[in-house]
């Protein structure tokens, strides 16, 4: 009987994330939220709070400097604690961070 070890089939890196998207992508988040609170102020009647208003566009501007942030956070745990777990579990576990910060962004209007 012979034991035969084949190689493992190197994986090409995955390709940067397009950083200019993502900044589009949270800037018109931002603006989007700027437009629906004008528009709900002015159903209302209310005036307008300005400050209030362009505090929301400067929460979400944030998001421009936390999401790299995390990736790179990601990326640091993945190199760091290789070896210990599945390279599955850590990008599951990414994700569902990622997706737990983005989604309590989006609904933080509504619960607080």
């Amino acid at each position: 009987m012979t034991l035969v070890i084949q190689p493992q089939a190197t994986r090409k890196p995955p390709s940067p994330p397009h950083w200019g998207a993502l900044l589009l992508v949270w800037t018109l988040a931002g603006l989007i939220s700027l437009v629906s609170g004008y528009v709900q102020y002015r159903h209302e009647g209310l005036p307008v709070p300005w400050s209030r208003l362009w505090s929301e566009v400067v929460g979400w501007g944030l998001w421009v400097v936390l999401f790299p942030v995390m990736v790179l956070g990601a990326w640091a745990g993945g190199r760091a604690f290789h070896g210990l777990a599945s390279e599955r579990l850590y990008r599951n576990v990414a994700l569902t961070i990622l997706f737990a910060t983005g989604l309590f962004g989006l609904l933080r209007g509504w619960l607080f």
